[in-house]
């Protein structure tokens, strides 16, 4: 499925649960997302300090309910986002980003946000065990992310500087569409698609709250 369709549906998700506001529906969401296994773990980290925070806010007033609904709705949310984002790459992104009208610059920016996580993750790994052999004795782990957070940040930042002349050779600050070798799919059914489900979400949260 073309990038560009599944965040719509994404996007659509997102109004029916925030517009809608109902429990079932979130859970619904929720369900649903969470077949894609590889979210389970991450929406769970993330969505688990949330709802104790909610916990501690609402809990000692006897809105316990509440807590629960407001936990749910925030972990439908996010498990839906991950869903999304883990069904496609980032470069079948760029390459979907770069076949409509939006400027190139912000397919790259957007891109390359995306990117920089994975990126940095690799490159503070790849510092920590150099440093791991250089010292060759045991060092505290705390001392060790802070020796090897420096070293990352100016990887990224001399990564980034290293782009930028092949970037302009590219001509990525010109206006106009780009073409690339191998396109993402796309069809006109994904293109009625991508308007058709948020336009109709619009409409069903209008429609409830008239």
């Amino acid at each position: 499925m073309n990038p560009l369709t599944t965040l719509s549906f994404a996007a659509s998700a997102w109004i029916l649960i925030l517009g809608v506001n109902n429990p079932w529906l979130s859970a619904f969401f929720l369900v649903v997302a969470l077949l894609w296994r590889r979210v389970l773990v991450p929406t769970a980290l993330l969505v688990l300090p949330m709802a104790l925070s909610l916990a501690l806010i609402h809990i000692p007033f006897g809105h316990a309910h509440l807590a629960a609904e407001l936990a749910l709705r925030c972990a439908a949310l996010v498990a839906v986002a991950l869903a999304a984002f883990s069904a496609f790459t980032v470069a079948d992104l760029a390459k979907a980003m770069q076949a409509t009208r939006a400027p190139a610059n912000l397919s790259y920016i957007l891109s390359s946000a995306l990117r920089i996580l994975p990126e940095g993750r690799a490159t503070f790994e790849k510092v920590r065990y150099a440093q791991h052999l250089a010292y060759r004795r045991p060092v505290n782990p705390l001392l060790s992310t802070a020796r090897a957070l420096l070293p990352t940040i100016t990887h990224l930042l001399d990564a980034g500087a290293q782009r930028a002349p092949d970037l302009e050779v590219l001509g990525v600050g010109l206006p106009g569409r780009r073409t690339v070798l191998r396109p993402v799919p796309d069809s006109a059914t994904h293109k009625a698609l991508r308007i058709i489900v948020p336009a109709a979400a619009i409409v069903v949260v209008i429609a409830l709250w008239m």
